[in-house]
């Protein structure tokens, strides 16, 4: 029997060290004819502030927003990180899409920075180019649902343990930030669990981007359930990780199995347990030493009593 080949990342995701930008940008106008014309994509590690602004001021942008594309092509430099405007153009009803691009300093789809993680981060920004009708956190949760419907694609098993870090770490910043705008947790880690039985491969572009917003759509927690979580996890925001890390077990172990605050804390507690720990923007964070042993044992036990087809059941390993 002839074992199935795995599949090989696609063209734009580049090698393990390095990841096309252009060639990204070119398949995601060949594979969406909507961003055609309505879409410029932006390397702000390459080119200047202002190197398209004569272009913007050719497609009828007006110079306030022009400033406000070369600002954020400078932010995208000195945060090294990536973002997505919609700015208007005189005479046309559609918006324009701009899509700044840097590597990340630090990596939201895997523990280190990689090709992986930077195809993952244009896939987001352009998730948001693709989902305007969203705002807020459920275009957040929009556009992670598309990064990882294309993970899937670019590299089929191998993309699960990079989202389950993605989902790992929503979780974690939105503790200790207590701001719950990229709180995607929900939605990455329902992907995640359908892909053990759903072919995403076989989408075609059109469907990724429709099943992307299906995904934001049922799984994005409501305004009242963000409240709630930032509430139950308010003790945590002025603490360092590894204290924080503490205080969470506590809160989480009290919580009810079928509430967020219990799944969103035995999500990101996970991670602490396993041996030698796990890494948010390269601080390491580690609960897995024989003093935490009893408190890992607790969450084991409460998670091995939920239903069999729970989505900690399938992701949290303890």
């Amino acid at each position: 029997m002839t074992a199935k080949p795995k599949k090989q990342p696609a063209n734009d995701a580049g090698t393990s060290l390095r990841f096309d930008f252009n060639a990204a940008a070119r398949r995601a106008q060949k594979d969406h004819p909507e961003l055609r014309g309505n879409m410029l994509f932006i390397h702000a590690g390459e080119v200047a502030p202002d190197a398209y602004s004569a272009d913007l001021v050719n497609q009828g942008v007006d110079d306030d927003e022009i400033a406000d594309v070369e600002k954020m092509v400078r932010d995208a430099k000195r945060l090294k990180t990536s973002f997505h405007l919609a700015v208007s153009r005189e005479d046309n009803k559609k918006n324009l899409g701009v899509l700044v691009f840097h590597p990340d300093r630090h990596a939201v789809f895997g523990q280190k920075p990689s090709a992986a993680d930077d195809v993952a981060t244009f896939d987001h920004e352009t998730g948001h180019a693709l989902l305007p009708q969203f705002n807020g956190t459920k275009s957040e949760n929009a556009a992670d649902g598309f990064a990882a419907l294309r993970h899937f694609q670019r590299f089929d098993e191998g993309a699960r343990a990079n989202l389950e870090y993605a989902g790992w770490k929503r979780a974690a910043v939105a503790m200790l930030l207590g701001k719950n705008s990229h709180l995607t947790t929900f939605t990455l880690d329902k992907i995640i669990c359908d892909a053990q039985t759903a072919d995403f491969s076989r989408l075609t572009p059109a469907q990724t981007k429709k099943i992307a917003a299906e995904y934001a759509e049922k799984c994005t927690p409501s305004p009242k359930r963000l409240a709630k979580i930032s509430h139950d996890f308010a003790p945590l925001k002025k603490l360092k990780p590894q204290e924080a890390m503490e205080k969470l077990a506590v809160i989480t172990l009290k919580a009810k199995t079928d509430s967020d605050t219990f799944y969103l804390g035995a999500r990101v507690l996970a991670g602490a347990f396993r041996k030698g720990g796990i890494r948010l923007d390269g601080r390491k964070i580690d609960l897995s030493g024989a003093e935490h042993a009893q408190l890992r044992m607790k969450l084991a036990n409460k998670i091995k009593k939920m239903p069999k087809n729970h989505p900690l059941r399938k992701i949290v390993v303890l």
